[in-house]
């Protein structure tokens, strides 16, 4: 269970795992290339490294930034591009997709729609990438869709943490 104790800091873990995937496959290429006999020549060699590394390098700065800041004041929601300050009294409850709403097909097609959202009083609403429930790559990933995980637990403790704010 999360403690109540203030600030708080949530990362999305899907980030750094798929980073370390592509990282991992950036070097196989590395490897592949270097021990081949055929030769993948210069250009396509170059290619097969340079995309999986770009894509770590994406993955690892998103899970730097995307983050989210819980104080008593209220939220922070990091991103690469920018970041959000929400006060509490602008807050009017967090969500996230149920259990059994999340599918691997839902999540290989759009794969941020099971991240967290917060919604305004105003009746806007913005995304928390650092609250998402864990992906995996395995088919047991299939079976922990449909049941709570930390990313519920989470949401929870957010609007426990709202409804004690002194707003």
């Amino acid at each position: 269970m999360l403690a109540d104790r203030l600030p708080q800091t949530f990362r999305n873990r899907n980030l750094l795992i798929d980073g370390w995937i592509c990282g991992a496959l950036a070097v196989l290429a590395i490897i592949a290339n270097a021990a081949s006999r055929f030769g993948l020549g210069v250009v396509l060699g170059l290619v097969l490294i340079a995309i999986p590394l770009a894509f770590a390098v994406v993955y690892f700065v998103r899970w730097k930034r995307d983050l989210l800041v819980v104080t008593t004041e209220g939220i922070s929601i990091g991103g690469v591009g920018k970041s959000a300050w929400v006060p509490w009294s602008a807050i009017d409850h967090f969500s996230i997709r149920e259990p059994g709403a999340r599918t691997m097909v839902m999540l290989n097609l759009s794969p941020w729609a099971d991240q967290a959202q917060v919604h305004m009083c105003d009746g806007s609403w913005r995304w928390i990438s650092a609250v998402q429930p864990y992906h995996g790559f395995t088919v047991l990933s299939f079976f922990a869709l449909g049941s709570n995980t930390k990313a519920d637990e989470v949401i929870d403790w957010l609007n426990r943490v709202l409804l004690r704010a002194d707003v």
